[in-house]
């Protein structure tokens, strides 16, 4: 069974955040880092984001987003 992956620009488009917000949530250890999907690509998981989307939420830091 394979899962959902979600890059950066897909990431992006959905939360409205930029690339140098995303990292500094990596950065701080808010967001885990991203895997490698291919020689030039990065993703994450879709369950995982949904978690963090939803702490972010819950914590008033992030808009309602639907993956």
């Amino acid at each position: 069974m394979s899962s959902c992956m979600i890059t950066i620009g897909q990431l992006m488009a959905r939360t409205g955040l930029n690339r140098s917000d995303i990292k500094n949530e990596i950065d701080l250890g808010k967001l885990a880092k991203p895997m490698p999907l291919g020689p030039w690509s990065t993703g994450w998981d879709k369950k995982d984001l949904e978690k963090w989307i939803t702490d972010r939420e819950s914590a008033g830091t992030l808009e309602t987003i639907v993956l």
